[in-house]
């Protein structure tokens, strides 16, 4: 499969933000509830904290992620594949970028996911992910797995 990861620049924030929500609103409604944050405090959360990358899929813009270096973790706060491109193994192909991106500066991933959300829960566990923190008053997971250098 071909997939390119480009690092995105400030002038895509908000374009990317709005497809966020479009894509993922439910959750991300709820995510923003839960952190007490407005849709305008997240807005400026998301476009000045870690780094934001772009994902094309055979030249096609297919999506992006979300992730930010803390200490020793990569903490992974999204990934957003838009809806006709989902199902074609793209976020298994992110997940090993990332790993293999940051193998030598981090020790772990990390990353949350609701419950419902068995779609994600299933590729992360299917790549090795474990769940090491449960948040049961937000049905909400922590996930993690560990880098080798």
């Amino acid at each position: 499969m071909k997939i390119v990861i480009r690092k995105s620049y400030r002038f895509n924030y908000n374009k990317l933000f709005d497809l966020m929500m479009q894509e993922t609103g439910s959750y991300l409604r709820y995510t923003m509830k839960m952190m007490n944050l407005s849709e305008q405090e997240f807005r400026d959360i998301f476009r000045t904290t870690g780094k934001i990358y772009t994902i094309y899929y055979f030249c096609s813009f297919a999506g992006f992620f979300w992730i930010e270096k803390r200490d020793r973790i990569i903490h992974l706060h999204c990934i957003v594949i838009v809806s006709n491109y989902r199902r074609k193994g793209i976020a298994n192909q992110v997940m090993y970028w990332i790993e293999k991106k940051y193998r030598n500066c981090a020790e772990t991933i990390e990353l949350g996911v609701y419950h419902s959300n068995t779609n994600a829960i299933n590729l992360y566990k299917n790549l090795n992910y474990k769940i090491v923190y449960r948040l049961r008053e937000y049905d909400f997971d922590i996930m993690q797995k560990k880098l080798s250098g």
